[in-house]
C-alpha cells in the first residue's frame, strides 16, 4: 500500500508542476528566440552562450536591436587543432549581425 502512495503522491506532484509551466511562445512573438537557430534575440534583451568540446570553448554575447535583427560577439579558446589529438593554444574573435527577414 506504501507504494501506492508513493506513486500517487508522485504523479500529482507532476501534474501539478506541468500545470505550472507557462505556454510556449509561438515563433516570430516577442520573447522568441533562440542562439542555435535562425529566430533573432527579442529586442532590448540579451541572451548569453558556452560551448565546450574539442578543440576549444566558445563564450558568446548577443543583443536584439529589432524584431528582426541583432548584433553579438563569440570569443573562443582554442587548445587543440581540429581533426587531431594535438594541444596548441589559439584564440579567435567573432563579430556578427543579424538580419533576418519577416515573413510574409
Amino acid at each position: 500500500m506504501r507504494n501506492l502512495e508513493v506513486f500517487a503522491a508522485a504523479l500529482l506532484t507532476a501534474s501539478a508542476a506541468a500545470a505550472a509551466e507557462p505556454a510556449p511562445v509561438p515563433p516570430g512573438a516577442p520573447g522568441h528566440w533562440s542562439i542555435t537557430t535562425g529566430e533573432t534575440v527579442s529586442p532590448n534583451r540579451d541572451a548569453v552562450s558556452f560551448e565546450l568540446g574539442w578543440p576549444g570553448a566558445t563564450f558568446g554575447y548577443l543583443h536584439g536591436l529589432s524584431e528582426s535583427s541583432d548584433v553579438g560577439v563569440k570569443f573562443d579558446l582554442l587548445y587543440g587543432w581540429e581533426n587531431t589529438t594535438y594541444s596548441k593554444f589559439g584564440a579567435g574573435l567573432d563579430v556578427r549581425a543579424t538580419l533576418a527577414a519577416e515573413a510574409r
